[in-house]
């Protein structure tokens, strides 16, 4: 069985770290830092308008030598979301992180933001899919008829 990402949410929690879109870089790596996230929801008032990753952080911010008091979420932030619905699976989610390069998709339950995964996230999940098939595979070539 393929686990869906309403699972993983449900195991993990939804909680969504989010920022607005006027928040400055300093106030942004603070957030992530001491939620120990690697990407963080934009907004404008209540408005999805983007994410702002670790990536980001360095290829937008860091390597252009911006000042971090005064360039804020909208000026770095990727506004072509990628995102993930609570139905698809973890394998859907892979193909999609790996064809847009990128490690975290906001996820939707229709027009809601329900929570964010991971790259990890979703490793974590297929590694426990493979850890329970070995048990019950074991299980049946040990069973009662072995």
């Amino acid at each position: 069985m393929q686990t869906k990402i309403q699972n993983i949410l449900e195991e993990k929690g939804n909680e969504v770290i989010s920022i607005q879109k006027n928040s400055t870089i300093d106030e942004i790596v603070k957030i992530m830092n001491d939620n120990h996230i690697g990407a963080i929801v934009v907004l404008d008032g209540e408005a999805v308008v983007g994410i702002v990753s670790e990536r980001d952080l360095l290829r937008k911010f860091l390597a252009e030598n911006k000042d971090p008091s005064t360039t804020t979420a909208g000026d770095i932030m990727t506004d072509r979301l990628v995102i993930a619905t609570i139905g698809n699976t973890c394998e859907e989610c892979i193909v999609t992180m790996t064809l847009h390069h990128i490690r975290h998709l906001p996820v939707y339950d229709g027009k809601d933001l329900v929570g964010i995964i991971s790259i990890g996230d979703l490793m974590k999940s297929l590694a426990k899919d493979r850890d329970s098939e070995v048990h019950y595979l074991q299980d049946y070539i040990a069973g009662p008829y072995a």
